[in-house]
């Protein structure tokens, strides 16, 4: 199985996208009356895709500073 890791633009842009979400989620917070009715609904469903869009945001940036180490470790031998 082949990881392909994003670039550093790739993941800049992920980064603008999930502030605008998570902007967008504290905007709706007190607007949305609670309970079960599709507007509750809809905001549990943002926060779980912000929760993983930043999870993989933050294995992406990982990946991408391992990728660096081990260039730079290469690049001194």
């Amino acid at each position: 199985m082949t990881v392909q890791t994003r670039s550093l633009a790739d993941c800049q842009t992920a980064a603008v996208k999930l502030y605008s979400l998570a902007q967008a989620a504290f905007e709706l917070y007190d607007q949305v009356p609670s309970g079960n009715g599709a507007p509750a609904n809809g905001l549990h469903a943002l926060l779980e895709v912000l929760v993983q869009k930043a999870d993989a945001l933050a294995n992406d940036i990982d990946a991408l500073e391992r990728g660096a180490r081990a260039a730079a470790k290469e690049a001194r031998s």
